[in-house]
């Protein structure tokens, strides 16, 4: 069942093009008894998870390496092995690019799981710096290396059909679960009992091990989409462990996930560009106009129809996808001052919600909201305080449930305000779900 596991013993995996290119510069170096740094070495292997494993698998197998095969340091492997045995070992490299065995979605598939490998990889690094923690090779390359068992099935396999997730690949595979799937890949192919701990056993109330398992499970939910529960949730847990703003660590992995797309070396790794900008199908709207949609005046007439396409958009992911009751867009009408709901869901037309304009003179809690881009969250049992605060009528029509409300301004330009609530469950908006709205709504006015 399992006889590619077998056979990927006995031959090597092929690597990126880029590294076939910079380990000929090495390798031509060698021959001319140039001297080079092997930390530059180790960071050709370490930016390629296949060429990363195939370091780690063939140490492994040689005798005077064996009390160091329980480490997962590249760098020192590469100073214990020496350069001439290094090239040697690796006197060819085939590139993955060009593979005659498999198909280009094949290939893209291999190379996206690497691209997320890498990100990985570079969110644990982050993190752990973070907490002050300075032992981060270990967790840098098992999360660098969680994904290989996958490439290395479909190099093996062939298969280049896309799965919902690796738990789905690894039943493809014949095992239980992708973590099964892992623990064979170590197993037969003799990797470090370190690796497999890593990879494998619950992490309990270690930091690290949170830290790792999380930067993996970020990382791959990236191709499913980085705006869904799951990314929010994860996130939040890792801001509740490093105690750092979660709005922060977004960013921050917004950053570190474009830094890998840019690699101009390897330009199948652009695909994660395309994954942070682009929301799933079939939900969009034609075209993606609203994520990058720039307000002209001067244009706005033309713009009118792609504006309104993503407010409803948003008005719909909010109640279907994150599962809110009611959610009202009111939208700006300038010359009289007020705000109008002309999209909502979970409300009748005569509700008195939505029923009455927002005069901003009259209502000064929305007046201050709309002063700038600015999201407000109320939690139940808190109206009664905010009302001694702002003596709003609209805090009238609606109950001590908890709501949450965020403007939507661009350039200098008021949009309007979207509200959105639980009124007939009685329950708050979650920090997962309030973190989503306030992602979703940005991007309106980004």
């Amino acid at each position: 069942m399992n006889i590619w596991l077998d056979t990927l013993a006995n031959h090597r995996l092929p690597v990126l093009q880029a590294t076939c290119s910079k380990m000929d510069t090495f390798r031509n170096m060698a021959a001319a008894n140039t001297q080079f740094n092997l930390a530059d070495l180790a960071n050709v292997a370490l930016g390629d998870p296949l060429m990363a494993f195939q370091v780690l698998r063939s140490i492994g197998r040689i005798e005077r390496t064996r009390t160091f095969s329980e480490s997962l340091n590249i760098d020192h492997a590469l100073m214990i092995l020496g350069a001439d045995s290094f090239f040697a070992e690796f006197k060819r490299l085939s590139p993955l690019e060009n593979s005659p065995s498999l198909s280009q979605t094949g290939i893209d598939q291999i190379i996206g799981m690497m691209s997320r490998a890498r990100v990985a990889a570079l969110l644990i690094k982050d993190w752990l710096s973070l907490m002050e923690e300075h032992r981060v090779e270990d967790c840098f390359v098992a999360a660098l290396l969680h994904n290989v068992a996958a490439c290395a099935y479909r190099v093996e396999s062939g298969v280049d059909k896309p799965f919902l997730s690796l738990d789905a690949l690894g039943r493809h595979a014949g095992f239980l679960d992708y973590k099964q799937m892992v623990e064979r890949f170590i197993e037969s192919q003799k990797l470090p009992d370190l690796l497999l701990d890593l990879l494998t056993a619950p992490p309990g109330f270690d930091r690290r091990r949170l830290l790792l398992k999380s930067a993996i499970e970020v990382a791959n939910l990236l191709e499913q989409g980085w705006w869904r529960n799951e990314m929010v949730e994860k996130i939040t847990g890792v801001s509740h462990l490093l105690a750092q703003p979660f709005e922060t660590l977004w960013q921050d992995m917004v950053q570190l996930v474009l830094s890998v797309a840019r690699n101009p070396d390897v330009p199948g790794y652009q695909l994660l560009a395309r994954q942070l900008a682009y929301m799933p199908e079939p939900e969009q709207p034609a075209g993606q106009d609203f994520l990058s949609l720039n307000w002209d005046k001067a244009a706005a007439s033309n713009q009118t129809s792609a504006l309104d396409d993503a407010l409803r958009w948003v008005v719909g992911y909010l109640a279907r996808d994150l599962g809110q009751e009611r959610v009202i867009f009111f939208r700006n009408d300038a010359a009289h001052k007020q705000l109008n709901a002309t999209q909502f869901v979970g409300l009748n037309d005569s509700d008195d919600l939505i029923a009455r304009p927002i005069a901003l003179v009259q209502h000064p809690f929305f007046g201050n909201l709309v002063q700038k881009a600015q999201a407000f969250r109320c939690q139940p049992g808190q109206l009664d305080k905010l009302k001694g605060v702002f003596a709003d009528p609209f805090f009238d029509r609606i109950g001590d449930h908890g709501f949450a409300t965020m403007s939507v301004i661009r350039g200098d330009k008021l949009i309007g305000v979207f509200y959105l609530d639980n009124a007939s469950a009685e329950k708050g908006i979650e920090e997962a779900i309030y973190q989503q709205f306030k992602m979703a709504v940005s991007r309106l006015c980004s």
